[in-house]
């Protein structure tokens, strides 16, 4: 299927955009924006979901541009497997209800979570046993806790027993960390909190925002400016992995940065448009292999330096998604990691 996408990219290999996609009441709105003509920019390599925020991705080839961001497609065979969304569950502190990330416990990025049946999940680590665990259902246990910038979100408490796991894993500790889940609706404020974005970007509205990810629901970035990253720092080890973005776009005739300049990109019957770029953390310095740290803390080291670091880091600012397909609310289209050809259209920022 094809895919819209646009994509503003920022410093180095940090060159990404965030993307979300908006809601169907904007979508008419939206669809007078969308370019009417098209040329090609590359191709869609690979896709990276993540369940579990910071932890690690999920093998998938194919995924829907859901509301709020990415989601697995509908199991049809017989072990009818739950579709899960990015970034859907998190790890929070349990005295005060803080969200964590492998920014506080690297060795969060070695855990996987994977559907096991329709209302069950698994997760596993090194050196622990699989554990199961059922998919909350009981709004009893919806917990207020905080994200950024005092961001205060809701989730659903999955239970004592993945909360032992988690403190036993990350902690050595039979206590202090819980898992959370939200199934969607459980929707954020970020005019509420990030009102110097919204300020900003015209775009960057409640319908930009993903889950619990960070701001917006989906984000891309293209190998060209990894590879120049990469090749500023004579590390090649640092792969797109590392940036954690759920879209890679490849192609042969790609420059470092070209993201700065795409307004939209479409792969098949799915538009993107981007809301604002992407800032980059110290989560890029962590090997999702080893959940080691670069030892000369790299590419952050990299990417705060230079004309396009500078930018990045004091503007601070993701990416919006939309669809061409105003017949859908919630699913906005299905993408296939494999080699689509994207197109795009420009903007001169």
């Amino acid at each position: 299927m094809t895919l819209s996408h646009r994509m503003t990219g920022y410093a180095v290999a940090s060159a990404a955009i965030a993307a979300s996609i908006l809601a169907y009441r904007l979508l008419k709105r939206i669809s007078q924006e969308i370019p009417t003509e098209w040329e090609g920019i590359g191709t869609l390599k690979s896709i990276y979901f993540y369940p579990l925020k910071s932890g690690a991705p999920l093998d998938v080839e194919s995924v829907f541009c859901a509301e709020v961001g990415l989601m697995t497609l509908e199991d049809t065979g017989e072990s009818n497997r739950t579709q899960l969304r990015d970034r859907s569950f998190l790890i929070f502190n349990e005295k005060h209800k803080e969200f964590k990330t492998a920014r506080h416990y690297p060795k969060i990025m070695l855990i996987k979570l994977t559907p096991y049946d329709r209302n069950t999940v698994a997760l596993d680590a090194p050196a622990m046993e699989t554990i199961y665990v059922k998919i909350p259902a009981d709004e009893i246990q919806t917990k207020c806790i905080t994200l950024f910038e005092k961001e205060t979100v809701l989730t659903v408490d999955c239970g004592q027993e993945v909360a032992t796991w988690l403190s036993k894993f990350l902690l050595n500790e039979d206590f202090g960390l819980r898992l959370g889940y939200n199934d969607g609706s459980l929707k954020r404020d970020i005019e509420k909190y990030y009102k110097a974005f919204t300020r900003y970007y015209a775009d960057f509205t409640n319908q930009a925002g993903g889950l619990y990810s960070d701001l917006v629901s989906v984000s891309v970035i293209n190998q060209a400016s990894i590879d120049d990253c990469n090749s500023r720092i004579g590390d090649t080890t640092i792969t797109a992995a590392n940036y954690r973005n759920n879209l890679l776009v490849t192609g042969p005739g790609l420059r470092p940065f070209d993201e700065d300049h795409w307004d939209f990109i479409k792969v098949g019957g799915v538009v993107l448009k981007n809301v604002k770029e992407c800032v980059r953390c110290q989560m890029p310095t962590i090997d999702p292999k080893t959940a080691v740290k670069h030892p000369k803390g790299e590419p952050f080291k990299t990417l705060n330096t230079g004309q396009e670091a500078r930018r990045l880091y004091q503007e601070r600012f993701p990416s919006t998604v939309i669809a061409d397909r105003p017949t859908c609310s919630n699913v906005h289209g299905r993408l296939t990691g494999a080699n689509y050809h994207l197109k795009g259209a420009h903007r001169t920022f």
